[in-house]
């Protein structure tokens, strides 16, 4: 399996929190993921078109066997089963599964690349990161992610729900 493995989720439709939930449900119980940790869960505003809710956030570690072009098939396939429904870009969404980092892997094709290209500059992308591997590095700048976290202008996010990571049935974390 392929370790330090991480997904950036989304939320700003409807039942929020139970999307998110939903989606660390689904991942954790596929045979070929592992789920390591999960952050806590952060609000933020949309990156989007203005009149939109407030997006819901979290991030996840994990390890997978499946290699990049499985993961972001398997994250894509699992968006459409929980109700993910097709919109302008940065619209609102039901649920967004971004693959942050795959380990080291520096990668691009016509659909994935990583690691993600706006993650140093999204404070709801960071913060939860931090949350969950403060220590990680980034392989293309070489900076920590709390180094990277650090170096924020501006935070539009906060944690809702204090220091304690969403709440799952059934979810074993290593």
């Amino acid at each position: 399996m392929t370790g330090n493995v991480f997904l950036g989720l989304g939320s700003n439709i409807g039942d929020r929190l139970k999307f998110l939930s939903s989606a660390v449900q689904k991942i954790s119980e596929n045979e070929n993921c592992k789920v390591i940790r999960v952050s806590s869960v952060y609000e933020s505003k949309p990156l989007g078109p203005a009149n939109q809710n407030d997006y819901l956030n979290l991030a996840i570690k994990m390890e997978t066997a499946f290699d990049i072009s499985g993961l972001f098939d398997f994250v894509k396939s699992m968006e459409r089963e929980i109700g993910r429904n097709k919109t302008i870009r940065w619209g609102a969404r039901e649920i967004d599964i971004d693959i942050l980092f795959y380990g080291n892997l520096v990668y691009k094709n016509e659909k994935i690349i990583v690691p993600h290209p706006e993650i140093i500059h999204r404070d709801f992308v960071l913060l939860p990161l931090k949350e969950i591997d403060s220590d990680f590095i980034h392989p293309l700048n070489n900076r920590s992610i709390s180094e990277l976290a650090e170096k924020l202008q501006t935070t539009y996010v906060y944690n809702i729900f204090g220091n304690e990571s969403l709440k799952l049935e059934g979810v074993n974390l290593v």
